[in-house]
């Protein structure tokens, strides 16, 4: 994995804000292989499923929409749905902020990328990154 350290002050210093892109992700492997070009930029989306009330997955993806159709695979139900998306210049260091950001808010300790936190404080974490990254 690719180690990449996020700047900024942590309000929670118990909590290790090292992260990692890892290469077991082969649907984003996948998509950013077919994209012609890979600049960085792509987006920041928070999805829901009702079987887990409050608690919200963060990722980042070049292509949202096909990303959403990839965890629909694995649901019978296709119950997983698209809360807020952000266009960012930068999707690794966007992610970091925003599970920065969505960890200090979480009622629980995360679970890799799902935060046990509300609809609004979601959109409100993507927000913050939104205001870092665009300036």
């Amino acid at each position: 994995p690719v180690a990449f350290r996020i700047s900024g002050s942590a309000r929670k210093k118990q909590r290790n804000y090292l992260y990692y892109k890892l290469p077991e992700d082969r649907e984003e492997i996948f998509l950013v292989g077919e994209a012609k070009d890979d600049d960085g930029s792509g987006t920041i989306y928070s999805i829901t499923n009702e079987a887990w009330e409050d608690w919200i997955k963060i990722g980042k993806s070049i292509d949202f929409k096909r990303r959403l159709l990839s965890y629909q695979t694995y649901s019978p139900l296709k119950d997983y749905h698209k809360l807020y998306v952000i266009e960012v210049p930068n999707r690794d260091i966007a992610e970091g902020q925003a599970h920065r950001i969505a960890s200090d808010y979480s009622y629980s300790e995360p679970r890799g990328e799902w935060f046990h936190i509300t609809p609004d404080k979601a959109v409100e974490t993507l927000n913050q990154v939104k205001a870092k990254q665009n300036p």
